[in-house]
């Protein structure tokens, strides 16, 4: 469904998810294999929908989607400092309504290697994939209303090394996406025809300044074959401590702003602070500020002119976890 015709929109949707789990684990003197089924059923109930103040409802017959997981990883240690990794899994997807069935796999190798007791690297590639929503579906194109999965492929290379009270790390990543779910606001959600491409590394520096505090600096960079139309340049610096029963955090978050088409999106600083009471081992209670410099990073809105709307809006909250 195309948006560039839609005035007013109002919706009232239920959704309930529903998912039950079964795992196992076996290890040996080399082998560490893990098992795992899953079962897990969305329910997308339209209770009220009106678009341009007319009442629409249910705007496909799809509505209900049930999948079924199967998951197999083995971790064999070929040398005491060289690990390789191995996992697949699958999920076959039941649809409702005009949708089909469908049968999604992921395959993930690596190794992990540890030439020394301070230095380490890890690689991975990963074939994987990401299933339709429904609001994809119902804000899909009335040409083709079918929406595939996306498919990623995707290799990491990540080396890191620790000395005293330091620690360094540096990953590479290069990503593939086939069917990329996209929204063109004359048409609607559709596969792109072509393969979107990124890549680029993310730095990250730990220091542990005595044994109950520690901060951290992060910073990542990115690159994307496409239109720049998110943030692909920032960081954070994060700061934490502990003292008996207590712990504190502040951390700030910094995205560098880009262009995309006329539209200038700033750059964006993100304070946060919190603490943690821990009452006994199993009881705590949190207090946490978010956005306080209310400088969040923003959203493109592709309507029927562009416009930019906040991420997040200043928030404090308060929370308990009781574990039993």
């Amino acid at each position: 469904m195309k948006i560039d015709w839609i005035k007013a929109y109002e919706e009232d949707i239920k959704l309930t998810k529903t998912t039950a789990s079964l795992s196992k684990e076996f290890k040996t003197r080399k082998n560490n294999f893990f098992t795992a089924f899953n079962i897990k059923n969305i329910k997308y109930d339209t209770k009220n929908r009106k678009i341009n103040n007319t009442k629409v409802g249910e705007i496909y017959d799809f509505n209900e989607e049930t999948s079924y997981s199967l998951a197999i990883q083995d971790d064999y240690k070929i040398l005491d400092n060289l690990i390789l990794i191995g996992n697949f899994k699958v999920d076959k997807y039941h649809r409702n309504g005009y949708m089909e069935d469908s049968t999604e796999t992921l395959y993930r190798i690596g190794s992990i290697y540890l030439p020394t007791k301070n230095l380490g690297f890890k690689t991975f590639y990963t074939i994987s994939h990401i299933p339709p929503s429904f609001y994809n579906t119902d804000f899909s194109s009335f040409l083709d209303h079918k929406i595939d999965s996306q498919k990623y492929k995707y290799f990491t290379f990540d080396t890191a090394y620790t000395y005293n009270k330091s620690r360094i790390s540096l990953e590479y990543f290069n990503v593939h996406i086939d069917d990329y779910i996209y929204h063109e606001k004359s048409i609607g959600f559709i596969n792109i025809d072509h393969t979107i491409k990124t890549n680029g590394f993310i730095f990250d520096y730990l220091y542990n300044i005595n044994k109950t505090s520690k901060v951290e600096l992060n910073y990542f960079s990115s690159q994307l074959t496409e239109n720049e139309n998110n943030y692909t340049h920032g960081g954070y610096f994060k700061y934490m401590q502990s003292f008996d029963k207590f712990s504190y955090f502040a951390s700030v978050l910094y995205r560098k702003g880009f262009t995309y088409m006329d539209l200038d999106v700033d750059d964006s600083f993100d304070l946060n602070l919190g603490a943690t009471y821990n009452f006994t081992k199993n009881l705590s209670f949190s207090l946490k500020a978010a956005n306080l410099l209310d400088k969040s990073t923003q959203s493109i809105i592709n309507g029927p002119t562009l416009s930019l709307i906040d991420d997040y809006d200043r928030e404090v909250s308060f929370s308990l976890n009781w574990r039993f």
